[in-house]
């Protein structure tokens, strides 16, 4: 198989081309022009004047000619503005869209301690279990890997031998089962996570060479002391366990979900011809990784407020000109980038604020991952696949398409899984601060509706193009009771607190009565009681608000807000909650 062929086509590929990219200069990239003329537009009416309204960026709809809020009044739920001003850029359409709900500043008026400290007494991971319905999941890992019934000391880890012995007992669950589906799966899988093992080593390698090479450099890098000798200094032990969590986050992936019918395979790795099995592409993308693993390994191993500065929101020198970005313009005291935004989360070099940033993110995330990102993220579709029955399935009586929300979509992938689960004709929307994401999301949504098109034998232009919208989680553009669905991945533990608890309720805001809610975000602190101690860790990749995400009640935000709980499922160092909005939905 050509996914499993590609990391030894890539080892023997890339030997010269990492030694010039290694020797180029690692300092920040120019933003993109495009992504900074949106970001001037929406700050701002074409007169000049500052708009006291929300704002919200829309792409362009490939069936017409622009997003005519007007003229959509039954399928778009944006609230209809009172006045609309438009700025054409390219493949964009930038509106300033008054809402009934106005935006209000979120970084001022709470004063919450977001840079909580550890609580050794707050176990929010455990103490939610009991309200809500748990998968199987939630109990095996919680006891995963606890010794003697031990689940409080990481160190108490299995040896590499016995995580071996596990990982040749899943393999040979998915060979082992009838020909066809569960090899075929298990065998792309194993090929993804063989190249983003490789993406890790060689990100690693190439640090350690660019750090000889910097050793005379004013401000040189001091890395932490390695204890092992693989990448990031892991034991054995340590890169067994990571291998085996992959293998049963592959294994409930397809047992637990795919061949129960929960969701489908992922479109992506079905079709042999998808774009990201080619190995040119994937090539550049290790390119891509390589070079902003350099970069990001130095910003956090020296940690300093300037590795800190995201370059967008500051002044920026190029070799031919110097230009001054001011992004944070306000509107009646209004902030289109909140402050806590304005930070290289994970240290990369543009933060969010780049078309660099986005086309390597993904690469980055799975190989952090090892390749299991995708197979966490899945644990969102269960909940919304059954609500999408209630539109499309045999007893439907729906009269509408159903309407589904990603809030922080970021760039659109795991979109087109949710996409490629619901109904066709269900009316996506998904928002996001960052238009270099958005301009990403675009593109990852036009791929799978040509993809899924030649799948249907239809023409992609009966697959409507999702809605794309810029603007805060916590200050949703949408009248109340817009979507049928809405769902958040991975966002939470990037707010403070009190940003958490608005969001929470925008979300519940929007959603119709008998809808449904998902959250997905990281373990907290309960979830795993063996990674408790190692999960403050995480804050050294400047994620500022992170410990008092694993301390902090998530269920109380939606809560509060008026939801009921429903379930709770785990997959590995990620945890899905969903919640219903009481009231009978309206079809």
């Amino acid at each position: 198989m050509r996914f499993v062929l590609l990391p030894f086509v890539f080892l023997s590929a890339f030997v010269s081309p990492i030694k010039a990219l290694l020797l180029s200069p690692l300092g920040g990239t120019a933003a993109n022009h495009r992504g900074i003329r949106i970001a001037h537009a929406v700050s701002a009416t074409p007169s000049g004047r500052s708009s006291s309204s929300s704002t919200v960026l829309f792409y362009k709809n490939s069936t017409k000619t622009d997003y005519d809020i007007d003229n959509d009044v039954v399928t778009n739920p944006i609230t209809i503005p009172q006045s609309i001003t438009t700025t054409s850029t390219e493949n964009l359409v930038v509106s300033s869209v008054e809402t009934t709900k106005k935006n209000t500043n979120n970084d001022a008026d709470d004063d919450d301690d977001d840079f909580a400290s550890f609580d050794d007494n707050c176990f929010p991971g455990r103490d939610e279990n009991d309200r809500f319905q748990c998968d199987p999941s939630v109990a095996f890992w919680r006891n995963f890997q606890a010794l003697d019934g031990d689940v409080s000391h990481e160190e108490n880890l299995f040896s590499a031998q016995h995580n071996l012995r596990e990982m040749a007992s899943i393999a040979q669950k998915f060979v082992g089962s009838a020909k066809g589906g569960p090899s075929s799966y298990f065998g792309r899988h194993l090929g993804r996570t063989a190249y983003f093992a490789m993406n890790a080593a060689l990100g690693d390698a190439a640090f350690k060479y660019s750090n000889r090479n910097n050793e005379n450099d004013d401000a040189p890098i001091t890395m932490t002391a390695r204890k092992g000798p693989l990448p990031m200094g892991m034991s054995s032990q340590h890169a067994s366990r990571l291998l085996l969590e992959t293998l049963l986050c592959y294994e409930e992936d397809y047992f637990k979900g795919i061949a129960k019918g929960f969701y489908r395979e992922p479109w992506d790795m079905v079709s042999l011809n998808h774009r990201q099995s080619n190995p040119i592409n994937a090539l550049a993308q290790t390119s891509r990784f390589v070079r902003e693993a350099v970069g990001t390994l130095g910003r956090r191993s020296r940690g300093t407020d300037q590795d800190k500065l995201v370059g967008f929101f500051n002044s920026k020198k190029s070799s031919t000109t110097t230009t001054t970005i001011t992004t944070t313009k306000e509107a009646d005291g209004i902030k289109l980038y909140p402050d806590y935004y304005q930070t290289a989360f994970h240290y990369q070099g543009d933060g969010w604020m780049s078309t660099d940033s986005a086309n390597v993110y993904e690469t980055s995330t799975e190989t952090l991952f090892l390749g299991r990102q995708d197979s966490m993220q899945r644990s969102s579709l269960p909940p919304l696949v059954a609500l999408a029955k209630k539109f499309s399935g045999p007893k439907s009586t729906a009269t509408r398409p159903m309407r589904v929300l990603e809030v922080a979509c970021g760039t659109g992938r795991f979109l087109t899984f949710i996409r490629d689960n619901l109904p066709l004709d269900a009316e996506c929307t998904a928002l996001d601060l960052s238009p270099f994401y958005l301009e990403k999301a675009s593109d990852n949504d036009a791929y799978w509706r040509k993809t899924r098109s030649r799948e249907e034998h239809k023409h992609e232009s009966t697959i409507a193009p999702a809605t794309l919208v810029q603007a805060q989680a916590e200050t949703l553009p949408f009248a109340d009771n817009s979507f049928d669905a809405v769902l958040c991945v991975y966002l939470f533990h990037e707010l403070p607190r009190h940003v958490r608890a608005k969001a929470a309720a925008e979300m519940a805001r929007v959603v119709a009565p008998g809808g449904t809610v998902v959250l997905t975000d990281s373990i907290q602190k309960g979830d795993r009681p063996v990674l408790d101690g190692s999960l403050p860790n995480f804050q050294k990749m400047n994620e500022p608000f992170y410990v008092d995400y694993v301390n902090d009640d998530l269920g109380k935000h939606f809560e509060t807000s008026g939801l009921t709980p429903k379930t709770k499922i785990v997959r590995s160092t990620t945890k899905s909650l969903s919640f219903s909005k009481p009231g009978e939905l309206s079809l």
